[in-house]
């Protein structure tokens, strides 16, 4: 199986996740799961794995030192720590577990220069928008053609050049007008999923067309607060949570679940890989979608959570669940969803008796 010689750099001075860390440089460097002491092995793929952490003079963020940690249990690469010549005793004291503290007078530019002989450098960043060393290791690096710059924090995503060209001189000088409110810079760009123009205008058509909301009245007010009192509850665990806010959670673990799996096949068609592997924060996504799914399809008996069923305990039914349909003049058994409020709702028995909630 032929090799490819691997070169990551990981600066920034954004906070991030330790998990957040290991799930997405695992999936990205093909790792499999750690032996009992937390270390990797690493993969026939890469030939020479090397790391370089560009450490501020000031110390090590929480999101480097996770960083460095993950590098540093990887069996079989090389680890080395770029900091400037006035950096503080903390970042030093490294030295015993890294292969080599490097100082340099400008670590930025020289991180750089390695990177741009490497083969196949990244650079990945806890990038802080905010901070002015951020940008400027930034900027340096899209000077190079050879260097990927992805975002650490936000899923490994692309940071690519601000491509925003400065409006041309008017040839005449115009008016005189009151000076305008200062613009912000543009961000850098990442590449996220935007939507489309006729989707933008499909929103804004909807919300011009929504109707006035009517002034409440007694009777809407009566009518939701026996809507509200007559929602489902689900009993989870020592709780009971209801079925809306379960199905409002089930909806963005679901969304969350397939932006990973998207960006795990993405992952593994750049990086040439046999078969996509899910990473270990898509699989527990996935998992806890499956969960939640099936504990909102479970058969549980309908039973309204007013004051009085909490006084007095309602006696269980057993039969089919029901709801009178007003045009055939007739009961009929209710679907999976939500009755109406104010609709009429009952059990009927197995002797065809209906006995109304």
């Amino acid at each position: 199986m032929p090799t490819t010689d691997l070169m990551i750099a990981i600066a920034g001075h954004s906070a991030n996740a330790e998990r957040n860390i290991t799930a997405l440089l695992s999936d990205f460097l093909h790792l499999g799961n750690p032996d009992e002491d937390a270390y990797y092995e690493k993969p026939e793929r890469w030939g020479k794995l090397t790391f370089y952490v560009l450490a501020p003079d000031e110390g090590l963020p929480d999101g480097l030192k996770s960083a460095l940690n993950f590098a540093l249990s990887i069996q079989g690469s090389k680890v080395y720590i770029l900091t400037g010549k006035g950096a503080v005793p903390g970042v030093l004291t490294y030295g015993e577990y890294v292969d080599r503290i490097i100082q340099y007078d400008d670590p930025l530019t020289e991180l750089i220069d390695i990177l741009s002989d490497a083969s196949s450098p990244y650079l990945l960043m806890n990038w802080d928008e905010a901070d002015a060393d951020d940008e400027h290791l930034i900027n340096l690096a899209h000077q190079m053609d050879n260097i990927r710059v992805s975002d650490l924090v936000q899923g490994l995503t692309a940071i690519v050049p601000d491509t925003t060209e400065p409006e041309d001189e008017p040839e005449e000088t115009p008016e005189p007008e009151p000076e305008p409110e200062p613009e912000e810079r543009p961000a850098r760009r990442r590449k996220a999923r935007p939507k489309e123009p006729e989707e933008l205008d499909e929103e804004q058509k909807e919300l011009d067309e929504q109707p006035p909301v009517p002034e409440p009245t007694l009777e809407t007010e009566i009518s939701a607060a026996q809507h509200a009192t007559t929602q489902s509850i689900i009993p989870v665990g020592d709780l009971s949570i209801s079925a809306d806010l379960l199905r409002d959670v089930l909806t963005v673990l679901s969304a969350a679940e397939s932006y990973m799996s998207a960006f795990d096949t993405a992952n593994a068609t750049r990086n040439l890989a046999d078969e996509v592997r899910p990473s270990p924060l898509t699989q527990e996504l996935r998992k806890q979608t499956a969960a939640l799914d099936a504990e909102l399809h479970r058969e549980e008996p309908y039973e309204q959570t007013t004051e009085a069923a909490v006084e007095k305990p309602k006696r269980k039914l057993a039969g089919a669940r029901v709801i009178w349909d007003e045009d055939a003049q007739e009961w009929k058994k209710a679907g999976r969803g939500r009755p109406r409020a104010g609709a009429r709702t009952g059990i009927r028995a197995e002797d065809g008796s209906v006995t109304e909630d």
